[in-house]
């Protein structure tokens, strides 16, 4: 989520992109064709109502019609902070991110919640003094976001984390032909 990785992600998600669309457009599902997302690992909204003391959320069933037709849905399993995941879900795909690391999940929660003028100032590199190439590399700042996850995502769309591990969660028979496509 920052400019410092655009060239990785013009290397790497172009041509993940590029292959989803060919393979699979974003709305592949019949209109007659109800879903939610599938499976009963916890979303990282449950966790945190969770914390809260509030009960379980509800799961979110869409289906298509006079809206037009259901989006197709993806799985990205590993996702991280989720850029990839929300790129996937800003052209048109109903995008699941699965990740096992609580952390990285909730500070990919917390980028996907900030309005789209916030930014942060981090530095990174602070720790590691290693692989640099000047002195003061380690003190280099990095802004994140370099976009507001909010602004790549289109209105009314549905972002959904579920924090677990992918072989897990996933081997799970509800799971068994539910995903359209698995992205990673």
């Amino acid at each position: 989520w920052s400019a410092e990785g655009a060239a990785e992600r013009q290397r790497t998600h172009t041509a993940v992109l590029e292959a989803l669309a060919k393979h699979l457009p974003p709305c592949a599902r019949p209109a007659t064709s109800p879903f939610a997302f599938p499976g009963s690992g916890r979303s990282l909204s449950a966790l945190v109502s969770a914390l809260h003391g509030a009960g379980e959320p509800r799961a979110t069933t869409r289906t298509g019609g006079a809206a037009g037709p259901a989006p197709t849905l993806v799985l990205v399993p590993g996702a991280g902070l989720g850029r990839l995941a929300a790129e996937i879900q800003a052209r048109g795909y109903a995008v699941q991110a699965c990740e096992a690391g609580s952390v990285m999940s909730a500070v990919g929660a917390l980028l996907h919640s900030l309005p789209p003028t916030k930014s942060y100032l981090l530095h990174p590199f602070v720790h590691d003094q290693a692989n640099r190439r000047q002195p003061l590399d380690h003190a280099r700042a990095v802004v994140v976001p370099d976009v507001a996850p909010a602004s790549l995502l289109p209105s009314g769309s549905k972002w959904s984390t579920v924090v677990a591990d992918f072989v897990d969660e996933y081997a799970r028979p509800e799971h068994a032909a539910a995903w359209d496509a698995l992205v990673s």
